[in-house]
């Protein structure tokens, strides 16, 4: 185990997972962690250092924007209120709604995951077949743990985790329009930093950075050092 600055790597080896799998043959690294933690920073450093970068949130935005993909499953299972005018989510409709039915949040998931699934598939091919060289391919995934179909698929996972008061202050700061009370439920529906390190093979601990947001070269070089020693693990047990 390694342990320098914010960053402390728990795991040396690539994951073991079912190889071949349906992702490319560059290395698959899973970025993960909850509102506030400072995941969207390392993701813009990482896609800076040359990793191809698939964003879920942007997918699933794309797919619930104006007649996207996933808006005739959404209104089937929930109703028209669901759907603007212009074919879009509404998004305040269906964040009511979930946040107080825990089933409808389950089956909202369930047809998201799938569809989200199969377009990062795609985008990620279409991103190797145009960039073979490039580092690896970074899944920025919020919802990582228990998501058992990208769990198997992934080489490594990457955590950023920082202390619950930090991030509470920084979702604050971006969405002044919520309450303290909004983001602590907010925070309870999602994984928290026990259970997101145990899926993890590298921590990012991002309390103490708050200021500059992960602006550690140090430890960025770090985890690049690490991707590119998997990288040759892979090469070698793909040869």
């Amino acid at each position: 185990m390694t342990h320098v600055n914010q960053i402390e790597i728990l795991d040396q080896n690539l994951r073991n997972i079912s190889r071949p799998n349906r992702l490319p043959a560059l290395l698959n690294v899973g970025l993960t962690g909850s509102i506030g933690s400072g995941k969207s920073t390392l993701a813009a450093q990482l896609q800076g250092a040359g990793a191809l970068m698939i964003d879920f949130d942007a997918i699933s935005h794309q797919l619930t924007g104006a007649n996207g993909a996933a808006m005739p499953e959404i209104v089937a299972a929930f109703g028209a209120a669901m759907q603007l005018p212009d074919g879009a989510l509404h998004r305040s409709n269906m964040r009511q709604l979930v946040f107080h039915d825990g089933d409808a949040k389950r089956s909202l998931e369930k047809i998201m995951h799938r569809l989200i699934s199969q377009h990062a598939i795609l985008q990620a091919a279409q991103l190797v077949d145009a960039q073979p060289n490039a580092l690896c391919v970074v899944y920025d995934i919020p919802l990582l743990y228990g998501n058992t179909r990208w769990l198997e698929l992934l080489d490594a996972i990457v955590c950023v985790t920082c202390e619950r008061t930090t991030q509470i202050s920084r979702v604050l700061q971006r969405s002044p329009q919520l309450t303290v009370q909004m983001v602590e439920r907010i925070l309870a529906q999602q994984a928290n930093n026990h259970e997101l390190c145990s899926i993890a093979n590298v921590v990012f601990d991002n309390t103490q950075n708050a200021a500059n947001h992960l602006q550690n070269k140090g430890s960025l070089n770090i985890l690049l050092e690490y991707i590119t020693r998997l990288t040759q693990a892979k090469e070698h047990e793909n040869y």
